[in-house]
C-alpha cells in the first residue's frame, strides 16, 4: 500500500505520525475505484476524493479530506478526554484501561449463480448482525450499571472478510486461525455455508475503574461464550519490541486500530493487528509486583491472498452501510 506519512521513528504511534492518505493513482486506490465503479457509494467517495462533493465519511476514504483519519483522531480525543476528566496519571491509566476485543457473529456471504455476491442480501445480513451487536453492548452497559459498576468504554465495529479455506490452511501454529475455526465449530447450529464470511466484531477501550478484571471478563462472557477465545481483554502496552510506548501512544494506537478497515491491505489477513510487523502479546511482573503488558516483534507481515474485485466492493459497501448516512455508527460504546 502506498501512503504518505510523517514518521521519523518506526514505532512512533502519535496521532500526527500515523495519519495516512491514499495516494492518487496508487495501485491500492485504483483497486478500490475499480471495485466501486458504477455504485452510488463510489460516486460519493470519488467526489470526496476530488473535492467536488461533501465528505464521504468512509473508513475507506480515497481523498485528502481523510475521513478515516478524522474518525481516528476523534476517537483518540475521546480517550484523552477520559484521562483528563479522571485526572489519571500514567500508572493509573495502565491500571484502569483495558483493550477489549469481542467476536460477535460470523455472516456467511451469499453468492449468485455466476459466482458474484448477492450484494443486497449480504449487506442486509451484515447490517442486521452489526445492529444486533450494538444491542448486546447496550445490554452489557445496563447489566454493569445494575450491578453497581460505573464503567466507560468507546471503540469501533470491525468487519473482516475471511476465506474459510485459507483459515484451514493457516490453522497449524496460527492463533488467529485457531480462534476463528474453533469459534465456527463451537457455534450451535452454525456450519460452513460457503468459502467467504464476514467476521462482525468490535474493539473497545474500557476504563474498568475499581472493578476487577476477572469480574469484568466474566460479565462479558455471559453474553459471548461460544468459545474461550471469543472475548479477549488485555492491558495497554508499555513497549513495542525495545521501544517504549507512553500511555498516550497506546491509546492513540487503539483509536487508529478501531477504524483501520480490518482487511486494511485489501488482503485476507493471516495475523491480527496492523502495520508491517507481526506482534505478539506478552506480560511480565515488574519489581513492584505490577503486571506490565507489551508487544514482542516476531516478524514481518507476509503477503496473503488478495481480495477479489467483488470482495473489495462488498467490504467497502459493508463498512459504509453499517456506518449509515450519519457516518457515525461504526462507533460503539459503554456509557
Amino acid at each position: 500500500m502506498e501512503t504518505t506519512t510523517k514518521s521519523k521513528k518506526r514505532y512512533d504511534l502519535s496521532v500526527e505520525v500515523v495519519t495516512e492518505e491514499i495516494k492518487k493513482n496508487s495501485h491500492f486506490r485504483k483497486r478500490i475505484e475499480k471495485a466501486l465503479e458504477g455504485t452510488s457509494d463510489g460516486r460519493r467517495m470519488f467526489e470526496c476524493a476530488d473535492g467536488t462533493g461533501g465528505a464521504c465519511g468512509s473508513v475507506w476514504c480515497l481523498g485528502m479530506r481523510g475521513c478515516r483519519v478524522k474518525k481516528q483522531k476523534r476517537m483518540a480525543g475521546s480517550y484523552r478526554e477520559r484521562v483528563s476528566k479522571e485526572g489519571m496519571t500514567e500508572a493509573q491509566g495502565r491500571t484502569r484501561f483495558r483493550h477489549v476485543s469481542v467476536l460477535h457473529d460470523l455472516v456467511w456471504m451469499t453468492k449468485k449463480k455466476n459466482g458474484s455476491y448477492d450484494f443486497e442480501r449480504c449487506l442486509k445480513d451484515i447490517e442486521e448482525s452489526a445492529e444486533g451487536m450494538r444491542l448486546e453492548v447496550k445490554k452489557l452497559a445496563r447489566t454493569l450499571k445494575e450491578r453497581g459498576f460505573n464503567i466507560w468504554g468507546s471503540g469501533g465495529i470491525h468487519l473482516e472478510m475471511i476465506d474459510y479455506d485459507e483459515m484451514m490452511f493457516w490453522e497449524m501454529g496460527n492463533r488467529k486461525a485457531k480462534t476463528i475455526l474453533e469459534w465456527i465449530d463451537a457455534r450451535e447450529g452454525v456450519k460452513k455455508r460457503g468459502d467467504r464470511a464476514m467476521v462482525v466484531h468490535f474493539h473497545i477501550l474500557v476504563d474498568i475503574e475499581k472493578m476487577k478484571e476477572k469480574d469484568f471478563d466474566s460479565i462479558l462472557r455471559e453474553r459471548w461464550n461460544e468459545t474461550s477465545r471469543q472475548v479477549y481483554v488485555q492491558r495497554t502496552k508499555t513497549r513495542i519490541g525495545r521501544n517504549k510506548q507512553t500511555l498516550d501512544g497506546s491509546l492513540v494506537a487503539i483509536a487508529n486500530y478501531c477504524f483501520n478497515g480490518s482487511n486494511k491491505r485489501l488482503m485476507y489477513e493471516k495475523f491480527w493487528g496492523a502495520g508491517e510487523t507481526v506482534l505478539e502479546d506478552a506480560e511480565e511482573i515488574d519489581a513492584k509486583g505490577r503486571t506490565v503488558s507489551y508487544f514482542n516483534v516476531v516478524g514481518e507481515r507476509e503477503d496473503c491472498a488478495m481480495l477479489s474485485e467483488w470482495d473489495i466492493k462488498l467490504l467497502v459497501l459493508a463498512h459504509n452501510r453499517v456506518a449509515s448516512d450519519s457516518h457515525r455508527k461504526l462507533v460503539i460504546g459503554i456509557h
